[in-house]
This record gives structure tokens, sequence and C-alpha cells, in this order.
């Protein structure tokens, strides 16, 4: 038996108008997955309460030692991306609680009903908001908030993280986002980078998770819009045979990013080992054929600094300890889904109409499905960065 992705019907809402959940509508979404599969979903808090006051509430799927980190939510602004993602969840486990398989996109692509137990069997921690205080005030004004709401300065999540903060130490003069700036010291900006690497409760948040989740291999941020699977650094283009073009090198400092009018010589590509990078690409390219098949947008898949250079994103806290040889720190694949187009919507082209609500949902479903069939098979193995041990005199 083959069940539509929308299973979970009622209890997300209805589909056919846009309904996107509320703060409290996502944590009660999470309370009733935890309570139907209490053998197989936990619910936890991060260690750290935003300017509200608030937590950071995620779920563990299948046990505690997960190989795939689910974040959205980060900017408030791209509505859906948490129902996206709680719908491919609870249709997952209502799926495997009834024996069936699960088909989405009108059934144009379909999933087995031990390809589902095999996703699910990869482990799967979800936080469906990273930024609960911004979403709320997204959702209370209609104001097309991107950031936090710190006081001080409201920060760009997603340019606060621990790695490759420092833009204007780290990078080539402008082209970044949309070829303005990689960030900002201003609070004034939409790009506002914070007071120093991991200022934000919310980026503490989800660093404290990738290190404290020693078996993730792979995580996916879920954004919009694209439509687009991204991968990997953003701080410029990748290569895998000079290890010492690395963001930890000051001898680059300066030059990373997209410019002109530098020698070939001292073209710098940030260095990423061969079978990351090939992990990266195969599933990328597999998520978004799969995505495309499932709707109507097609999706592309590329490096991350193939859409704009970026620094201090999630991406650089799942490379950054493992390549920047932090002893005992694991490799986590970094990539994200910019699902969904501009729409129409005067008040904000971020926000959905039904038509692109409902074909994001059913594409995001489709790309997380083959990133835990990805990580289900093992095919990509954990690795862990060890120092060469110290002997005392």
């Amino acid at each position: 038996m083959l069940l539509d992705g929308d299973v979970h019907s009622g209890r997300f809402g209805n589909d056919s108008e846009v309904t996107i959940l509320n703060l409290q509508e996502t944590v009660s979404a999470l309370r009733a997955l935890a309570k139907e599969h209490a053998d197989d979903v936990k619910l936890s808090v991060t260690p750290f309460r935003t300017a509200e006051e608030r937590e950071q509430i995620f779920a563990l799927v299948g046990g505690d030692a997960p190989r795939v980190l689910v974040l959205a939510g980060a900017h408030p602004r791209e509505r859906g991306g948490p129902d996206h993602v709680l719908h491919a969840l609870a249709d997952m486990l209502a799926a495997r609680a009834r024996g069936a398989g699960l088909r989405f996109g009108n059934g144009s692509r379909s999933y087995s009903a031990a390809e589902v137990r095999t996703a699910l069997s990869a482990g799967i921690a979800v936080l469906p908001v990273v930024n609960p205080d911004g979403v709320a005030y997204d959702q209370a004004t209609s104001s097309c908030w991107r950031k936090n709401r710190n006081p001080a300065g409201a920060v760009d999540l997603n340019r606060n993280y621990g790695y490759l903060w420092d833009s204007d130490r780290l990078f080539a003069p402008a082209y970044g986002c949309y070829g303005g700036p990689i960030s900002s010291p201003n609070p004034a900006s939409g790009i506002f980078r914070g007071t120093g690497p991991l200022s934000e409760p919310e980026t503490r948040g989800v660093a404290w998770l990738m290190k404290s989740l020693r078996s993730l291999v792979w995580s996916v941020d879920v954004h919009s819009f694209g439509p687009l699977v991204l991968y990997g650094w953003g701080n410029d283009k990748m290569q895998t045979t000079k290890p010492h073009m690395s963001f930890t090198n000051k001898t680059y400092d300066g030059l990373r990013g997209k410019r002109d009018g530098f020698k070939p010589e001292v073209e710098y590509g940030e260095f990423i080992e061969a079978d990351d990078l090939h992990a990266l690409e195969t599933v990328s390219s597999r998520m978004a054929t799969a995505m495309t098949r499932a709707g109507r947008e097609t999706y592309v898949a590329g490096p991350l600094s193939s859409l704009y250079i970026s620094g201090g994103t999630a991406f650089d806290q799942a490379l950054g300890p493992y390549y920047a040889h932090d002893c005992g720190a694991h490799r986590i694949n970094g990539m994200a889904i910019e699902f969904g187009v501009e729409t129409d919507v005067s008040s904000c082209k971020f926000y959905p109409d039904a038509a692109n609500y409902r074909q994001a949902k059913a594409q995001v479903a489709v790309g997380l499905m083959e990133l835990l069939l990805t990580a289900a098979s093992d095919e990509v193995k954990t690795k862990i960065w060890t120092c060469p041990e110290v002997v005392g005199v």
C-alpha cells in the first residue's frame, strides 16, 4: 500500500490554503509526534535560551546516534521550512506505523514500505525552528523579517556561526550575497553578523547539537527560495589537491571569494578531501533529480559558492571543526535545500502562495528521503580528526 504524502492531514492544517504553522503549533506538532511514536521520537532542548526566553526544541528520531541533522526556520521570512520538515517526518512515521510506502507529487515519486523503514533507520535529529523569536515576530508583523530578536542589534544567524565569521579579514572585498558584502558589522544591516562568532544563543544551540551528536555525518539546512540543493564551502570554489589553501591559513586572507584582476598563480580554492566532495556532489545530484521528478520546479545541485560567496554559515559550522583540525572533531557534510521560487506576494517575495507551498512540501519531503536513504546506506563513513599524541619529556 502507498500513502500520499499528506497522511498528517488534520494535525497540520489544510494546505488547500497557506496555513503556515505558528510557533506554538510547531511545538504542538512535535509533541504530538513524540506522543504518537513514543518508542522512536524523543524531544529535548538545547542549553541556550533566546533573547525572549524561548527554547530551541529538537527531536531525536531512531535513537541517540543520528546520522542526519535537519535544521529549518533560521530566516523567519522563509516561511514553510518548519512545516515542510515536520510534514515529511510525520508522513514517514505514519507510513512506517502502517507498513505502507509513500508517494509524493501526485504519485510521480514513490518509496516502498521497506525504503521508508530504511530512511528512518538512519537516525535523525530535527530542529525545525532554529530562530523561534524571529519566527514569532515575523508571523505577528508580516515584516519580511530575516534576523533574530537580539535587542542590542538583531543578527542574521546564518552569518554568525563559529567558522569563517570575520568576512572583513578573510575575504576579498564585496562579492557576497547578490553582489553586496558577505556579512556586515552594522546592526542595521540585514546580514549583520553579530559581535563575534557564535555570539547568539540560537547559533550556539546549533553548534552544541553538531558537537554533541558525534554520530552525525550529514546536516541539511532548509531555506528558501531556490529551487536549489547546495553543498560544501561557500567561501570559494572547492579543490582537493592543495591542503594549504585553507580558511585557517592567514596567507590567503583577503584573497577568498569572487574577485577580478588576480593572477592565476594566486587564485584561491578552499580545500576539501576528495571523498567528502564526491559524497556531497553525489547525494546533492541524487536529491535534486528526485525532487524535480516530484513537482513542477526543476531543482539544480551545486556548491554553495556557486550561488554567492558566504561565511559564518551553518555549512561552515558543520565542516569547520574537522577542517580546522580541532582535536577529536567529527566531519559533518553540510548541505542546504533552498525550496520553492520567488512569489508575487506583495508584502514579501519569500512568503509562499498556496500552489508554491504545496509544491515545496512534496519536493522537500523527497529531498529529505533521498538524503536519509543515502545516510542509512552507510556509504559515507564517520570521520574524526585525530591529533598526534603528545608525549611528555
